[in-house]
């Protein structure tokens, strides 16, 4: 990201203006240093990536997630609330101190089950339209299109700041309920975005308010789970990030409906074009009529962006004539050279004139896509196990500290990639 100097100067009063703030707040709600020094950067993080992305040249490809259905989903909500109950319950019923042998038996078993009721719950939301990697602003994936707005280690001590069932945080249910409510909202989960969706032409400011206020909350759960998380917290927010990295993971390469493609005709027939966002590789397969006596065809890949970038050209394979039509395949398209940004994927159809030079008799535009590169496999493995680094150090020693480090690392490494 390149910033003159003045922009330079003003991400840099936002970032500390943030760690203050943030720093402030989570040393009066009662954390210690190490906690509030934690909560500061993942707050300072969360703002500087929501801005970067909110005021990105992609909107689109940004942080915040495309709203999904309207209205009142009881299905989805009432998941949510069941899930909420489940895990007040279950940490009701969690022991105070640890180390009796009856006691660590059911750590296990309890991280377990708060790990399968945050997958359920995800599960849930994504059959009921939840947006399209919704989950991944929030967590690193290898094909991420966006910048996560929370660093992989405060989303990880987050989720055990959820599971635990106590600690030095004051009103930390209120913060817990609040801050769930408003991420929900943030990445257009269904039942949950009314009034983002309402608004129309606000909507993306307030899933922007709701993203910031959402970290800002997680961080100081995060905070509070740094200091005081006990060992079954801690291993029930491993394995419910693990479960969501997973579920992240396993979404499709390519997202979002095709969109600002020719219709199909009785000339030209598409059966696969290239969605609304495309990382690694795509293809673009269909059908053209006999009747045009095509001797060959061209997918050209053209930039939009006004930079004086060249197009890409590819020949199509041409099959033989079936039932009047024939089949043409591009098979897959590598996009890695490609830099991110708006594409027109084109289909050339040319016939050869009676001097042998081909000429173009037709065109047809299979869609526009948003290419992106997605997240390096660097940056998502140290991500990775920067959150892992960060739920296992030791609380009541110096290696705490390491917790904001990683923090702060995850969220430089995502914003400049």
């Amino acid at each position: 990201m390149d910033l003159n100097p003045s922009s330079a100067l003003a991400a840099a009063a936002l970032i500390a203006a943030l760690l203050c703030l943030e720093w402030v707040a989570a040393r009066r709600l009662g954390l210690g240093r190490a906690g509030a020094a934690c909560a500061a950067v993942g707050c300072a993080g969360s703002g500087i990536a929501l801005l970067v992305a909110h005021v990105g040249a992609d909107p689109a490809a940004g942080v915040l997630a495309q709203l999904g259905p309207t209205g009142f989903d009881l299905v989805a909500v009432g998941t949510v609330l069941i899930a909420a109950g489940a895990i007040a319950w279950a940490r009701g019923r969690a022991p105070a101190a640890e180390g009796r042998a009856d006691e660590r038996a059911g750590e296990l078993s309890r991280a377990i089950g708060f790990a399968l009721i945050v997958a359920a719950v995800a599960l849930v939301l994504a059959r009921r339209g939840l947006p399209e990697r919704a989950f991944q602003v929030a967590l690193p994936a290898a094909h991420g299109l966006r910048i996560p707005w929370l660093a992989a280690p405060i989303a990880a001590l987050a989720l055990a700041g959820l599971a635990s069932a106590s600690g030095r945080l004051r009103a930390r249910g209120a913060i817990a309920l609040a801050s769930s409510a408003l991420a929900l909202t943030a990445i257009g989960a269904p039942g949950f975005h009314g009034l983002a969706a309402a608004a129309q032409e606000s909507a993306g400011w307030i899933a922007l308010v709701a993203a910031f206020a959402a970290s800002s909350g997680l961080a100081l759960l995060a905070g509070d789970a740094l200091e005081s998380a006990p060992r079954g917290a801690r291993l029930a927010g491993g394995l419910a990030f693990a479960a969501l990295i997973a579920l992240s993971a396993s979404q499709p390469l390519e997202s979002g409906a095709p969109r600002g493609g020719d219709p199909d005709d009785e000339l030209v027939v598409f059966t696969a074009r290239p969605a609304q966002h495309v990382v690694g590789s795509t293809s673009v397969d269909g059908r053209v009529h006999a009747d045009l006596d095509a001797d060959e065809l061209r997918l050209v890949i053209a930039p939009l962006a006004d930079d004086g970038a060249p197009s890409r050209v590819l020949s199509l394979e041409l099959g033989p004539a079936l039932d009047g039509w024939r089949p043409f395949a591009s098979g897959p398209v590598d996009l890695r050279s490609l830099p991110p940004g708006p594409f027109r994927f084109g289909v050339e159809v040319l016939r050869s004139r009676p001097d042998g030079v081909l000429s173009t008799i037709g065109r047809r535009t299979a869609s526009i896509a948003q290419v992106s590169r997605g997240t390096p496999t660097f940056v998502m493995g140290f991500a990775i196990a920067a959150a892992f680094a960060a739920l296992f150090v030791p609380p009541v020693t110096r290696w705490r500290w390491l917790a904001a480090v990683l923090a702060a690392a995850c969220s430089a490494l995502a914003i400049m990639r």
